[in-house]
């Protein structure tokens, strides 16, 4: 095998006047080097370290089996210019070196809901869901995810639990990149599919009015369909409810931080219309105690005062809606309207609700009252 000697040369440059050549092959760029000094010593001492250097270099690669030289020859062939084998082997062993040092997504998810005390059970129960949509990840190494893993266990989902879904392993890798367990996100790279949201669903006056009638008969739910309709109530913070939180003297409902989707107090006004229902509650022997409304079968007897009226789909928190919409056409509060809702922005609540309901049917809605006589049920299909 040839060696390069390595033999200083004269130049013609006056401060730098020899010269020493490295050759392509042995520099770590592949590119041809030359080295400038200003005594023949300096330049004769560099070359001798070089010589000394390849000279090991012939040693050691004798130690090289056929097959690892066929396989460096290889590596070698396929590395982009510029791009040398020692820094490919060097990352490579840093990802090796993460993933050691990782957890599983299910540790991840584990230790982010552990921290984050703050936290209200729906949404716990929300990032408890998504995981479970997840379970192709749960066992996977969160250091070795990538974008394309990601979006094939995300495929076939519906877009609303895909969107979901993103949210919340987004945070969940957030977490684990500020634990040292990842490096880089790779939600980063995952593709939002905008959803493309339609005019807001309410119930009409006269479909409200039925529910209502409907729930008579059975006196149990009175206060969940009510504070559903006429306080913006969501389902389920209206399950956790308790007559506690109704309070007459100040005229409010009190969802507190516990019962609320939000984790955050909020007091919502009783209108005066809701205050007929409380009353209506009361009178036909409801008991001002524990919840408004007993869990035990809660969705099938409201399955049954809904088919009752006339409402077969149900828009998931209909109710919620409607009871905005309406506010919003009667009152014209939008400041209020968030409070009452436990929102933190006007933004979202005015492009939802403001013009989805006309001022005449916001008047006919908060005129619903109990009837004076008990009522016979009119089925509304419109």
């Amino acid at each position: 095998m040839r060696y390069p000697n390595f033999t200083p040369k004269k130049t013609s440059l006056p401060k730098h006047p020899w010269t020493v050549n490295l050759p392509a092959n042995i520099t770590p760029n592949g590119k041809r080097v030359r080295r400038f000094f200003k005594t023949k010593v300096a330049a004769d001492a560099f070359a001798e370290v070089h010589r000394i250097r390849q000279l090991n270099f012939g040693r050691g690669s004798t130690m090289l089996t056929a097959s690892q030289l066929e396989q460096a020859t290889a590596a070698f062939e396929r590395l982009p210019e510029g791009v040398t084998l020692a820094a490919v082997v060097a990352e490579y062993l840093e990802r090796r070196a993460a993933s050691s040092r990782s957890v599983t997504l299910s540790a991840a998810w584990a230790n982010y809901l552990q921290v984050k005390t703050g936290i209200s059970p729906v949404y716990r129960q929300a990032v408890d869901t998504s995981l479970r949509s997840l379970k192709s990840l749960a066992d996977r190494i969160v250091a070795e995810l990538t974008p394309a893993i990601v979006e094939e266990a995300l495929g076939g989902m519906l877009l609303y639990r895909r969107q979901s879904t993103i949210k919340h392993l987004t945070a969940v890798l957030n977490h684990a990149v500020k634990r040292d367990w990842l490096a880089i996100n790779p939600m980063l790279k995952v593709d939002r599919i905008p959803i493309v949201k339609g005019e807001t669903v309410t119930l009409t006056p006269a479909q409200a009015t039925a529910l209502m009638q409907s729930t008579e008969t059975k006196p149990e739910l009175i206060l969940y369909n009510a504070i559903g309709l006429f306080a913006g109530v969501r389902p389920y913070e209206l399950e956790r409810l308790t007559w506690d939180e109704i309070d007459i003297v100040r005229n409010e409902i009190r969802v507190t931080a516990a019962q609320s989707k939000t984790g955050k107090l909020r007091r919502i006004p009783i209108e005066p219309n809701l205050k007929a229902w409380i009353d209506r509650a009361l009178a036909l022997g409801v008991k001002p105690k524990g919840r408004i409304a007993a869990v035990k079968n809660l969705r099938d007897r409201l399955r049954e005062v809904k088919a009752a009226a006339g409402h077969g789909h149900w828009v998931q928190d209909v109710m919620r809606h409607s009871y905005a919409s309406c506010w919003l056409a009667q009152f014209g509060d939008i400041n209020r309207l968030t409070l009452a809702l436990g929102h933190t922005s006007t933004d979202m609540l005015w492009r939802h609700y403001h013009a989805s309901t006309s001022q005449a049917d916001a008047a006919l809605y908060w005129a619903i009252v109990p009837s004076v006589e008990p009522t016979n049920i009119v089925a509304i299909t419109g």
